[in-house]
């Protein structure tokens, strides 16, 4: 909630999947929709679903150290405003030659004014 009605925008990256010294492609994660809803509180009187203007399916960038994040998200100016709900539809490609482990990633989310 800005209070401006300016709208906002979220921006992500990663790491590369790693389990010990075996990797996933750089490409595994994409997210290929999301289902904005508006979430509605007592005393919130002007709230609104947000309208983005971002484009799936996105691939989540990754790196051994995490790169430049992409918007995965963004409210247009008079949208989104109030509670939000964001549930993002995501697949991992696994390649068939990848090596049985327990792969993990550190993903960073940001959220920031302006679409």
């Amino acid at each position: 909630q800005t209070g401006t009605f300016v709208g906002w925008n979220l921006s992500a990256t990663s790491t590369t999947f790693t389990s010990g010294g075996n990797t996933l492609p750089t490409t595994a994660t994409t997210f290929t929709g999301v289902t904005p809803t508006a979430v509605t509180t007592a005393g919130e009187a002007r709230c609104s679903a947000p309208t983005s203007s971002v484009g799936y399916p996105l691939t989540l960038p990754a790196a051994a150290v995490a790169p430049a994040a992409v918007k995965i998200f963004n409210a247009a100016a008079n949208t989104g405003r109030g509670g939000t709900q964001l549930v993002f539809n995501a697949s991992l490609g696994i390649p068939a030659s990848t090596r049985v482990g327990s792969y993990s990633s550190t993903w960073t989310f940001t959220l920031a004014t302006g679409p």
